[in-house]
């Protein structure tokens, strides 16, 4: 950038400055055509709910990232999946749901494990100050880094099927729903298409 700003994210209270010049730093055309989109979010004004919720997590997520210290940096990460999943009310969502809803996100066993492994880990540091050890820092790190991209690519889903652009109400319910098995879907459908044929009627 040829300014002041050394970051493209600040601060949460601060304007949020794109860089004056062209950024290219791979040659990948989808990878610069999703940083672009993520761009456009974060210097949005006005923004949606669900551009909102991006937003505070990218700022967040930029926040872990300059964290040097392992635990701080797991708390951070953590933060970022709280954000993804937090209540309307800006209530955060019982840390067990959370890693529900995200290991969703794949439907592979091992995904749903790096999830409990984390949640445990987490659990036994703010609860009884047990440490990360040196032996296996970057593996927990890595896999609530990988849970706070899926989140990330879970908001930008929502945002491009117009999930919360009009209420914050409607994430709440994305969320509430997501860890629901498929019969309750096929109720869902059809509880709708009853309702619509007695308002058509």
């Amino acid at each position: 950038a040829k300014n002041e700003s050394t970051s493209i994210m600040v601060d949460h209270g601060s304007r949020i400055h794109s860089p004056e010049g062209s950024l290219t730093f791979t040659q990948k055309i989808e990878k610069m055509r999703l940083f672009k989109l993520y761009l456009s979010i974060l210097t949005k004004q006005p923004s949606t709910p669900i551009e909102t919720r991006i937003k505070d997590f990218g700022l967040e997520f930029d926040k872990a990232l300059d964290v040097r210290d392992p635990h701080l940096r797991m708390l951070s990460m953590w933060r970022c999946l709280e954000i993804t999943t937090r209540l309307s009310n800006g209530a955060t969502r019982r840390h067990k749901d959370i890693i529900n809803i995200l290991a969703r996100y794949y439907t592979n066993d091992y995904w749903k494990e790096q999830g409990d492994l984390v949640l445990s880990l987490l659990n036994s540091y703010v609860h009884e100050g047990k440490q990360l050890l040196y032996s296996n820092r970057d593996d927990y790190l890595g896999w609530v880094q990988d849970y706070a991209s899926a989140s990330l690519s879970q908001l930008m889903w929502m945002r491009s099927k117009s999930i919360g652009t009009k209420n914050a109400y409607e994430i709440d319910a994305f969320f509430d729903l997501y860890t629901k098995p498929p019969e309750v879907f096929n109720v869902a459908k059809k509880m709708s298409n009853e309702r619509n044929k007695k308002n058509d009627s």
